[in-house]
């Protein structure tokens, strides 16, 4: 058991457990370990699911990170559980994947469950059993409101009918999550959620479809389930009936923020693969690193994920102090975070040339694993289209100018990465945000508070003059937006149009977010993260994706963010603003 860190509290904690789990999993060049490369990669070819990494990860008490403290358990922080998800990730997304798919089956008995219905759930999870989660079906897609798994009301409960598919540890799991249509007539009142315990079910009423063969992701189960008459009992329904899409929806708020951790896993292992072959890959007389295209590509690697991970873990802290904002931020996460994750794996690829491609080469060939494995993370808990819809539909409200409105609450440990958090609001979720952005709505603050920090030592010379022209940027395309969005006939339409204005928000909410993270928070992080070079290069980035220019030319900050790359790389640091230390490498040669 890795869960217990006597004498510490709030972030301290977080680290501390994600260094003890990291350290228990060892790290995955040391080919004998169950978590090595080796031994994923093993499985992925076979395509058998992990139940013995699984059964590691409940050996260590892991599973406790899905049941709420007041429930019993050990989540009191959900910046800890993507920590903790992260490091999984970063050996192998399948593992992750299974291990994680228990939260989202979990997430809506914690926010609308009946005390005895928690209990269940605690003492299930603590066994060590899975729970699914059954929302999508074949013929529907994301468009949930067409699902057609019927649930009559009969005496003393509910019989289910129809057939759910693409559910992760449909096979593996003792009990599942079940989004059925209540009303014939459907509409958004006309869908409510059962909790199926398949061990007390008639066993002939359930069926199991076969494993679906997929691109990435091998190991896991994903499959499908089946009900032909399936009696349940009255306390299986959870929350209200017709309560059924606002809960599921609520729900993925978690899971949609949690999958911003997948990413970062994965692009921390591409990156730190890439990162290895270019200083050891010799080429034209020197190290492949020496040469600008490769130092451009690994330095702008660097700064877009902690530029992503700041995205991330500010929408983590939301549920803790500002939770009805999570309607955006959760979707601001799932859309953007594996998008630049999987922008990144594709140009990192270049780097590393034909050996992306090859199953059995450079550390043991993860980096086509991940490749294969990263795209899927974009497409589950709600498409880039559906998050992109989700924030057009709420545009206006979210870019009212100062004078309109009260704006969003403030709290001053929002963007603070260091700072202790309250326990997080789950049930508090709102299915919109009724408020100006949190983030966007403090850029002028953010650039009056640069202002004060000329000739700070710890600042590296001339970022603050680079922050400054960002942080006028980025509210100058603000300004921009609102009169966009106000010029749009509709911002429901799903037009290309609308979605691209959603899009553009997305830009601008993940550079107010670092830069207000890295304010708040530079008294805790590396001195290098300080500095502040990885912040200018990452809102340089998201700039040319605000305003695309064809002239491309080599940025100040490339060298610096460089070395602090290589510094975390030699050093077995995370590539994260938290630089947690990773397990020690083994001393053999790690590119055989």
């Amino acid at each position: 058991m890795f869960l217990s860190t006597p004498g510490l509290d709030g972030p301290l904690l977080a680290a501390a457990s994600a260094e003890a789990l990291d350290r228990s999993l060892g790290h995955p060049l040391e080919d004998g370990r169950p978590f090595s490369f080796r031994q994923l990669i093993a499985l992925d070819e076979s395509e058998h699911y992990p139940e013995s990494q699984l059964g590691a990860l409940r050996d260590l008490g892991l599973h406790r990170y899905h049941i709420p403290a007041q429930d019993g358990g050990a989540l009191t922080s959900v910046q800890e559980l993507i920590l903790l998800v992260q490091l999984l990730a970063r050996r192998d997304l399948s593992v992750a994947v299974a291990h994680s798919t228990t939260l989202l089956g979990s997430m809506t008995t914690w926010q609308a469950g009946t005390d005895a219905q928690r209990r269940a759930m605690q003492q299930r999870i603590s066994r060590g059993q899975n729970v699914a989660f059954g929302l999508t079906e074949r013929a529907h897609g994301s468009d949930v409101t067409a699902n057609q798994v019927q649930a009559d009301k009969v005496d003393g409960g509910w019989v289910l009918n129809g057939q759910k598919w693409l559910i992760a540890n449909a096979n593996r799991s003792a009990a599942v999550t079940v989004y059925a249509r209540t009303d014939p007539r459907g509409g958004v009142r006309g869908f409510s959620l059962f909790l199926v315990d398949k061990e007390h079910a008639d066993q002939s009423s359930i069926r199991h479809l076969p494993k679906i063969p997929t691109l990435g992701l091998r190991a896991c189960d994903v499959s499908g389930i089946e009900f032909d008459n399936c009696f349940v009992p009255d306390t299986a329904l959870v929350g209200q009936q017709g309560a059924g899409l606002e809960l599921a929806t609520k729900g993925l708020y978690v899971t949609r923020t949690v999958c911003g951790g997948l990413a970062l896993g994965a692009a921390d292992t591409a990156l730190r693969v890439v990162t290895d072959f270019a200083l050891t890959r010799q080429l034209y007389g020197g190290a492949l690193v020496d040469i600008p295209h490769a130092q451009a590509s690994l330095a702008e690697s660097f700064a877009d994920l902690l530029v992503a991970e700041s995205t991330t873990l500010t929408a983590a802290r939301a549920m803790h102090v500002m939770p009805r904002q999570m309607s955006i931020w959760s979707a601001v996460v799932k859309y953007l975070v594996p998008e630049t994750v999987e922008a990144m794996v594709s140009r990192l690829s270049a780097v590393l040339g034909a050996r992306y491609f090859l199953r059995d080469e450079h550390w043991r060939g993860i980096f086509q694993k991940v490749y294969r494995d990263c795209g899927i993370i974009s497409v589950f808990e709600g498409s880039s289209a559906v998050q992109l819809n989700d924030i057009a539909l709420q545009l206006g409200q979210l870019l009212r100018p100062p004078e309109h409105g009260s704006g969003a609450p403030q709290d001053d440990s929002l963007f603070d990465l260091t700072a202790a958090l309250p326990a997080a609001r789950l049930s508090d979720f709102d299915l919109s945000a009724h408020a100006r952005d949190a983030a966007v709505s403090r850029l002028s603050q953010a650039a009056e508070r640069l202002a004060g920090l000329q000739g700070d030592p710890t600042v590296a010379p001339g970022v603050v003059d680079a922050l400054l022209e960002s942080a006028h940027f980025l509210e100058g395309q603000l300004s921009r937006l609102r009169s966009a969005v106000a010029a749009h006939a509709s911002m429901a339409d799903r037009s290309p149009e609308a979605l691209g204005l959603a899009r553009r928000f997305c830009l601008i909410h993940a550079g107010a977010a670092a830069l207000l993270s890295w304010l708040d928070s530079r008294h805790g992080l590396h001195p290098a993260l300080a500095a502040g070079e990885w912040l200018a290069l990452g809102l340089d980035r998201l700039g040319a994706q605000l305003q695309p220019d064809s002239n491309q030319r080599t940025s100040p900050w490339t060298r610096p963010v460089l070395e602090t790359l290589l510094e975390f790389h030699r050093t077995d640091r995370l590539f994260s603003l938290t630089a947690l230390n990773l397990a020690p490498g083994p001393d053999r040669d790690r590119t055989a």
